[in-house]
């Protein structure tokens, strides 16, 4: 199923693995430069090998309509929900802006979550570095501590970049969003996964996981942003074996890192 009709929009969605698998998988990723590509590409193979896996480009990203507004959490959690109505509650893994809303899912639909999986979630503030790009000034800006906004896109922005920041509301929507706070981390019942890339702007979240939700698995991965990538394997092993339910001891989280100050929230890509 290519393309589903949802909320007045067009999504692109794909799926891996089969019915006959364990329970399913919604896979999101982030934005700016995200796309249903970044799961199918890394994680989403090995984790369909035992679980029937749907992948989803969310509004304004990859093949997906882009509308002129709704790129705040509880509307892009709406389509989610709508496009895995069909589906049995399900386990969410999302990348950056897309553990957001696993997280918001997990809390506010928990019938619809069982388990919860955050890579790179940006449960710290940031001061908005524009969007990221793998490997450019942006992306190495955003993994040391942006301390600059950009609204506008520069010579080096995507098609989809440029789109999003011209054309639609996601910059005053992400400003608009309100941050992750203790409770919130705290509220989710599910059992719970959080990874950080130890070069990541976003690796001060693991201090705050270990600190707010001790139970929560909590993994310090070599790498920045798109740990997706930066350890491809390691992100695959940790998500078929938390998937799966099988245990494991958490990683110990990087004193450099941890209760570092936050700056204005705007969580992205």
């Amino acid at each position: 199923m290519p393309f589903v009709e949802a909320r007045g929009l067009r999504f692109h969605v794909q799926e891996l693995g089969s019915e006959g698998g364990g329970p399913p998988v919604v896979m999101l990723h982030g934005l700016f430069t995200g796309s249903l590509a970044s799961w199918w590409f890394t994680a989403a193979p090995a984790v369909a090998r035992t679980h029937r896996v749907r992948l989803i480009d969310l509004r304004g990203h990859g093949l997906s309509d882009c509308p002129p507004t709704g790129y705040d959490t509880a509307t892009m959690v709406d389509d989610v929900l709508a496009l895995t109505d069909d589906l049995e509650p399900f386990a969410v893994v999302g990348h950056s802006y897309g553990g957001l809303l696993g997280l918001r899912l997990a809390i506010d639909h928990p019938a619809r979550v069982t388990r919860l999986a955050c890579i790179e979630a940006p449960l710290v503030g940031m001061k908005d570095p524009g969007p990221e790009r793998p490997g450019g000034a942006a992306a190495k800006s955003a993994e040391q501590g942006p301390d600059a906004e950009r609204d506008a896109p520069s010579s080096e922005a995507t098609d989809t970049e440029r789109r999003l920041l011209t054309e639609t509301s996601i910059l005053a929507d992400l400003r608009a969003e309100p941050p992750v706070t203790d409770d919130d981390l705290r509220a989710v019942a599910v059992p719970a996964l959080y990874a950080f890339g130890s070069r990541s702007w976003c690796a001060p979240g693991a201090g705050r996981v270990r600190r707010v939700v001790p139970a929560a698995r909590c993994h310090v991965l070599e790498g920045g942003h798109a740990i997706h990538l930066d350890a491809r394997r390691e992100v695959a092993d940790l998500l078929v074996g938390f998937l799966g339910g099988a245990s494991g001891h958490p990683d110990h989280a990087d004193p450099d890192h941890a209760g570092a100050p936050a700056e204005e929230h705007i969580p992205y890509g």
